[in-house]
């Protein structure tokens, strides 16, 4: 194939769509990539590796991020494995092996369906509200790697007069850490409605919220 035919080949392709509401496109991707930082007072250059299918139905994403040491650290109790002189395994092993909490982490995002659907479950790392925001409010369970965790997000959306609703866990592995559940609906929407008495009453919306934490302190610790 000439160079001229090549160009022309890549003219032909649809422009890429760069909006940050873009949805993701569908098909199987890869991606790597590698940055400096400090984690615990341990300079570290931190490479990932990623894997995932995109579909409009469903998607799935994992990405394994590994911490490899800059400086060779003292040796530490109890001893670690020899691979962990050259990799950070804190974030990896609990009494010296893999934890199911660490594994977790892997899972980026297990998707079915959007939010407003029918059916939309999302599982992995989250940045959900609930409603309005009154009581979960852009809530994320990956603020740091060290305390991130694969939680799961389900709404139901029927359609009829806004009734819905949603459910968080911020994880999936200790499900009484953070929980929360709303249901709502439109009690005087009409769809056949018209004029603006009919809009008005149909923005009127009834909602029920629950949020806890269920291993949360039950009081406050004071100096003795």
């Amino acid at each position: 194939m000439s160079w001229t035919a090549l160009l022309l080949l890549l003219a032909a392709l649809p422009e890429p769509d760069t909006s940050l509401d873009a949805p993701p496109p569908a098909g199987v991707w890869l991606g790597a990539d590698v940055g400096l930082g400090i984690i615990d007072s341990d300079p570290v250059v931190a490479a990932s590796a990623g894997v995932g299918i995109e579909h409009p139905a469903l998607a799935l994403h994992l990405r394994v991020p590994i911490a490899l040491r800059i400086i060779a650290l003292a040796p530490r109790e109890p001893p670690e494995p020899p691979l962990c002189t050259v990799v950070r395994c804190a974030e990896w092993l609990e009494r010296g092996a893999l934890s199911a909490a660490a594994l977790s982490r892997i899972l980026d995002e297990a998707r079915v369906g959007h939010a407003g659907d029918l059916a939309h479950a999302r599982a992995g790392t989250l940045f959900s509200t609930l409603g309005t925001g009154q009581l979960v409010d852009r809530y994320t369970n990956a603020a740091e790697w060290d305390r991130r965790h694969a939680g799961l997000y389900a709404e139901v959306n029927s359609g009829v007069r806004g009734v819905g609703a949603q459910a968080l866990v911020g994880n999936l592995l200790a499900p009484a850490e953070l929980f929360a559940a709303r249901v709502a609906a439109r009690p005087l929407a009409d769809p056949a409605g018209a004029g603006m008495v009919a809009r008005l009453l149909g923005r009127a919306l009834i909602g029920v919220e629950v949020a806890g934490d269920a291993v949360a302190p039950s009081g406050v610790a004071t100096d003795a």
